[in-house]
């Protein structure tokens, strides 16, 4: 009986480097795939928040939920978190009792945190306090023009921009909290071709339309 031959040595470790080729080869487009459809959901979940947000206005005289923020270290990461009203009157899921992000949307990218939101006028903390009216500062010209000069606008019957729901989205830079024009500005937006930035979803004032990301995730 013939004995079946062996692989020797350099035909494994050929064997083993075509693998590793194609592992290199695949590897990053499925990482990028699983990031595509990650983006995907998030835009999903901004849509269903934003239809929330409308279906509250209307029952509210046009009014939308007041922006929420606290200077407390502990509640500074819930900055911006989304409107417990939505959840207090039925627009939205719960979370745990006691959750300061109120909303069982959990934002893909931001582990353990609701998704943010910020609108022009009111303000409150988390204890319901009231605080100055949330100002945005928007690139003029906005939506066709990125930002090279810029208008604080804090009174929503003018503002160009109602309210803005995002995403902290992959790659998060805190310092962009600080920088003029963010979040609305587009380029702080996600982009496809680099693969970071916030996933946003706008209320534009005029024709009541919503804009974001949702249009150019692909």
């Amino acid at each position: 009986m013939k004995k079946k031959r062996a692989f020797s040595l350099t035909e494994l470790l050929v064997v083993i480097a075509i693998i590793a080729v194609m592992l290199a080869i695949l590897i990053p487009s499925l990482s990028k795939a699983r990031l595509q459809a990650k983006v995907l959901i998030v835009n999903a979940e901004l849509a269903d928040i934003g239809l929330a947000l409308e279906a509250y206005a209307t029952d509210n005289h046009n009014n939308f939920p007041p922006t929420r923020i606290d200077c407390n270290p502990e509640a500074r990461k819930h900055a911006w978190a989304l409107p417990q009203e939505l959840v207090k009157n039925g627009y939205m899921p719960g979370a745990k009792a006691g959750s300061i992000t109120y909303s069982k949307m959990e934002d893909k990218f931001n582990s353990g945190l609701a998704y943010k939101y910020m609108a022009v006028g009111k303000r409150y903390d988390y204890s319901g306090t009231p605080m100055s009216s949330l100002s945005l500062k928007i690139p003029d010209g906005f939506p066709d023009i990125e930002g090279q000069k810029y208008t604080s606008y804090k009174d929503p019957k003018i503002s160009p921009v109602t309210w803005i729901v995002f995403s902290v989205g992959p790659k998060y830079d805190e310092q962009n909290e600080i920088k003029s024009g963010f979040p609305v500005d587009k380029k702080f937006w996600y982009s496809p071709k680099t693969h970071k930035g916030i996933i946003t979803r706008v209320r534009l004032l005029k024709q009541m339309d919503h804009i974001g990301t949702f249009q150019k995730s692909k």
